[in-house]
């Protein structure tokens, strides 16, 4: 069974974790074999922690498989010894083996120093907030093992409540409504907004106003 990083360590019930925010993307600060960096908190990947092969310190690995990345690169997966790690300053469990891939490519968008994704068994076990106007990661324990029990908060704060569904090496689900159109929409903090739609789709939608062309993208009209 896979180890998750414990990022509250034990005694601890509620921790802020800064982030830079770069391409609407939560930037953690990390260390890897003591070499600094930054990783992305990505509930889109499913490992633990899946590292960047040409910028983290890792020792030679073993291939594994090839693949694509969402945004079309060819991947090639190796499995490594698990480096030491410390994300945020404090030093993390790993599994004795993780995975890296060849993401070079993401250097003029992220930086040098970017080693990699922070995935969605890291954050499980916490109820979590992302406020991306204070630039805060906070996790919150509701083990009840002694730890923090969360209570509902004020009926006058709550903005919304959302019911989603998950599975393993998921996204949060959850319905939806494009303009008429019923859809299924995932919580991906990884994806700074992408719809897929059958061309057949998009352009029912433009012609019945429920989105519309500004650039490269579409927004959302209602």
């Amino acid at each position: 069974q896979e180890l998750r990083p414990d990022l509250l360590p034990a005694g601890m019930d509620r921790r802020e974790v800064p982030f830079e925010v770069v391409d609407l993307k939560a930037l953690i600060a990390v260390q890897v074999s003591g070499k600094p960096g930054r990783m992305m908190l990505d509930n889109g990947t499913p490992e633990a922690l899946f590292f960047n092969r040409d910028a983290a310190a890792l020792q030679t690995g073993d291939f594994v498989a090839r693949g694509s990345a969402a945004s079309v690169q060819a991947i090639t997966v190796h499995l490594h010894d698990a480096p030491l790690v410390q994300i945020a300053g404090l030093p993390v469990t790993t599994a004795k083996k993780v995975l890296s891939g060849d993401f070079g490519f993401t250097e003029t968008m992220f930086g040098a120093d970017f080693f990699g994704f922070i995935g969605a068994p890291t954050v499980a076990p916490y109820a979590f907030t992302l406020d991306y106007g204070r630039a805060v990661l906070t996790l919150l324990r509701t083990d009840g093992e002694g730890g923090l029990q969360i209570a509902a908060p004020p009926e006058a704060d709550v903005v919304a409540e959302v019911a989603f569904s998950i599975w393993p090496g998921e996204q949060p689900t959850t319905a939806a409504l494009l303009g008429d159109l019923p859809i299924l929409m995932d919580v991906d903090t990884g994806d700074s907004g992408t719809i897929y739609l059958r061309p057949q789709t998009r352009a029912a939608l433009l012609a019945a106003g429920a989105i519309r062309v500004e650039g490269d993208g579409l927004v959302l009209t209602h």
